[in-house]
Formats: structure tokens, sequence, C-alpha cells
């Protein structure tokens, strides 16, 4: 399957941030360098999950305290130093599931 364009086809515009769509479950962004993004918080639990295929990197946070997005910012505020681009951008999506 050519990832591309399936999410050419699914993909619905995201108003609050250009660039980002929404599609099969994931948030997309493609500004520059696409990446993937994904979250879920229930009873008590919370995971995050950016994939960055032009990078060959994902980042994948799980937790025992639902709504723990703090450590996992601190993680990608990192990964920006050290030339990891798009996951903080993508992360803002994450708002949009609040």
């Amino acid at each position: 399957m050519d990832l591309p364009t399936a999410l050419n086809r699914l993909k619905f515009s995201i108003k609050e941030l250009n660039g980002s769509f929404y599609g099969p479950g994931w948030f997309y962004f493609d500004k520059g360098n696409p990446a993937f993004f994904h979250s879920g918080s229930t009873c008590g639990f919370s995971t995050y999950s950016i994939n960055i295929p032009g990078q060959k990197t994902s980042i994948v946070y799980f937790s025992n305290i639902a709504g723990n997005s703090k450590t996992f910012k601190k993680i990608l505020a990192v990964l920006k130093t050290e030339g990891v681009n798009s996951p903080s951008e993508v992360f803002s999506l994450h708002q949009l599931t609040r």
C-alpha cells in the first residue's frame, strides 16, 4: 500500500493547524516533513505516539498517569534540540482531542 496516496484519499483537513489532517485514526501533519500522531487516555493511563517516516523516527510514550503529557513534552523538546523536527508541532494536535 502506498501510504501517502491512501492518506490523500482519506484525510480531512484540520482548520486549527495549517498542513494538518485526520484520517484512519491518526492525525497527519504535513509541513515539509510528514508526521503521524495518535494519543489516548483512560482510567489512569495515557499514551502518545508520533511517527516521522522521513527521519526514521518513532516515539511511543506510555504512562500510568492519565493526561500525563508533561514528560512527553520534555522528551519532544530534547529531540528537537537533536534535530528531530516536527514532533512538537504535531503534538499540538493532541489539544484537539481534549
